[in-house]
């Protein structure tokens, strides 16, 4: 449960909190660019400073060369 709670810390005090949506479709937008950012750009001190997607491509690898 304390992984979702910090993943929507995350997302409210570095997305929502930061922009202002007049629309629902603009938020919708947001949120695919928060995660974006959260997948592919931001570093996660839990997976040794490394983004999910590469930690992901990095697993993916691994157990294929296995």
């Amino acid at each position: 449960m304390r992984i979702l709670e910090r993943t929507n810390r995350t997302l409210k005090y570095e997305f929502v909190f930061r922009e202002e949506f007049c629309s629902i479709r603009e938020l919708r937008d947001g949120a695919d660019r928060f995660l974006g950012w959260y997948n592919h750009v931001r570093l996660h001190s839990a997976l040794g400073y490394t983004c999910p997607w590469a930690k992901l491509l990095e697993t993916a690898k691994a157990r294929n060369a296995a």
